[in-house]
């Protein structure tokens, strides 16, 4: 037997062997790749999630606002106050633009002595990661044809800036120290003194949101 006839089985040898390695090694590649693929999309949705759940921590804060807000100004109703005053943005504040435009509006401030309610911390639970937050503005409603401090038809408009946030301790105190997710909301009030008959709600929804959110 010759010497090329004896190695003809060592070659079929190693090219089945080549072959079963390069099938090896692309089973290998698309595992990979699928294992990339489900990572990647995994990542995709708990960053979705995440989202999800910060925007309702954020709205929850923005409505807990409308209702303090519409608490306080029915008690500055039933104390016969000058409803203007709260259209006038408070010493050392400065009006704020809500996203869409309209008129300005002032941060709410309330009693004696005044407090303004801006980045108010709402109490998260148990074992939260995140805190709701909420800011109240108050303006006159773009109907009015009075001017921005000037309200002629008793009806008025709250603005809450409700945040999703974390917080930092500060000799004690927990303060803000990260925003991660903003909800705006905003009501139209028709401001009716105890004793009068009411009218109806020009463009707004008595009690619940008015203008929606943003």
């Amino acid at each position: 037997m010759s010497l090329s006839n004896s190695l003809r089985p060592m070659r079929g040898k190693s090219a089945r062997r080549g072959s079963a390695l390069v099938m090896a090694v692309l089973v290998i590649l698309v595992l990979t790749i699928i294992g990339i693929g489900v990572a990647y999309f995994t990542q995709i949705e708990d960053r979705t999630s995440g989202n999800v759940k910060l925007e309702k921590v954020a709205f929850y804060g923005a409505e807990s606002g409308l209702r303090v807000g519409e608490e306080l100004l029915s008690k500055a109703l039933e104390a016969s106050l000058n409803m203007d005053s709260f259209l006038d943005p408070p010493s050392g504040t400065t009006a704020y633009t809500p996203p869409g435009g309209g008129r300005q509006a002032a941060i709410l401030s309330y009693g004696t002595p005044a407090v303004l309610y801006e980045n108010r911390i709402m109490t998260p639970p148990a074992g939260a990661s995140e805190a709701a937050a909420y800011t109240i503005y108050v303006r006159n409603n773009i109907e009015d044809r009075g001017q921005d401090l000037d309200d002629t038809d008793n009806i008025m408009n709250i603005v809450v800036v409700g945040q999703a946030v974390t917080l930092r301790d500060v000799g004690g105190v927990p303060t803000i120290d990260r925003v991660l997710m903003t909800k705006i909301l905003e009501e139209q009030l028709y401001l009716i003194p105890l004793g009068t008959e009411a009218g109806g709600q020009k463009g707004g929804n008595q009690g619940g949101t008015g203008a929606g959110s943003r």
